[in-house]
């Protein structure tokens, strides 16, 4: 059953790669480059081996259209890999309700929007997915069943992930996400405005969280952002709450930028951050310069981290650098 599973799997996706006559190809990759201050042994550390490097380069192959799309995602790492091929399709699309189908391999996952966590992250070697979404007036409803082979085909398997209701009217947009429905659930909250869709104020304000259903209901983590531009400057704050063994750990992350102009450069963003733990102190100071030019992103960064229990004071001086096509 399960390479039966399998080769009609295989088969739609096949099927829809070649079903285009153009599509889209994706290559990127990361280098970092450091070199560390350690005052504990008054030594530097030069770091140039690869990290998210050219070894774990990223190719993905696909196309879309108003009802259909593929996917074919291939990572180097120690070896080559297939990470996702799909094939996705509406069967019914309007304005206030959808109804399509992924097949393939894929993962889900879930990132706080506004700051890039992985908070959830469930990967399917074979499946099929639908999902159901409906919206009544600024009311967005939906649910994700998929169907996969479990104990090595013998039987199907069957997951709800996620189910979420999402409220959006003018620039407040406010969600509730409940990934693994059928598993271990767990339960994502969040609530933003931004008022630059309807002022000229420029100004984004979110709070948001994870609780566990199992064993017992617990609030993992709650987060506060605030990001407000006036260019060129931005400022943001983030203060975010963890569940820790005494209890909640509290971190603040603030920072500002500056979009300017420089020769051959052209835009670049400079920027100046700090981390700062409640219960440790300060945790890190960075200075940095980010920019892209044709295919190459840069960063440049100093970044100092002082002192903390018995780790002793050290500075880090890096380079990253990401190419993309």
């Amino acid at each position: 059953m399960r390479k039966l599973f399998l080769v009609i799997l295989t088969g739609l996706v096949a099927v829809g790669v070649f079903a285009w006559s153009s599509g889209t190809l994706s290559v990127y990759g990361e280098v970092d480059v450091s070199i560390t201050y350690d005052s504990s042994e008054q030594t530097f550390n030069i770091s140039p081996g690869i990290y998210n490097g050219w070894n774990n380069l990223v190719v993905i192959f696909s196309d879309s259209s108003n009802y259909t799309s593929f996917k074919a995602k291939f990572y180097l790492g120690d070896s080559l890999s297939l990470e996702e091929a799909y094939l996705c399709q509406y069967l019914f699309k309007s304005d206030t309700a959808s109804l399509n189908f992924k097949a393939g391999k894929f993962d889900e996952t879930l990132y706080y929007e506004t700051y890039g966590w992985n908070k959830f992250k469930k990967s399917y070697s074979g499946a099929v997915k639908f999902n159901l979404e409906g919206t009544v007036e600024n009311v967005t409803l939906g649910i994700g069943p998929v169907i996969y082979p479990v104990d090595e085909g013998k039987s199907v398997g069957f997951d709800i992930n996620p189910a979420y209701v999402n409220l959006s009217n003018l620039g407040l947009d406010a969600k509730v996400i409940v990934t693994d429905v059928t598993g271990t659930p767990s339960v994502y909250f969040a609530a933003s405005l931004d008022t630059s869709k309807f002022s000229d104020l420029k100004l984004l304000g979110e709070v948001g969280g994870s609780l566990v259903t199992k064993p017992n209901p617990d609030i993992e983590d709650v987060y506060v952002h605030i990001q407000y531009t006036y260019d060129p400057y931005t400022l943001d704050l983030l203060l975010s709450n963890e569940k820790a063994d005494s209890g909640f750990k509290t971190d603040v992350d603030a920072g500002v930028s500056y979009s300017t102009e420089l020769p051959v450069i052209e835009s670049v963003d400079l920027g100046l951050s700090m981390g700062y733990s409640m219960d440790e102190g300060l945790k890190n100071v960075t200075v940095s310069a980010e920019w892209s030019k044709e295919l190459i992103s840069h960063k440049f960064f100093v970044e100092f981290h002082p002192e903390m229990g018995s780790e002793k004071a050290y500075a880090v001086l890096g380079w990253k650098g990401k190419v993309s096509f």
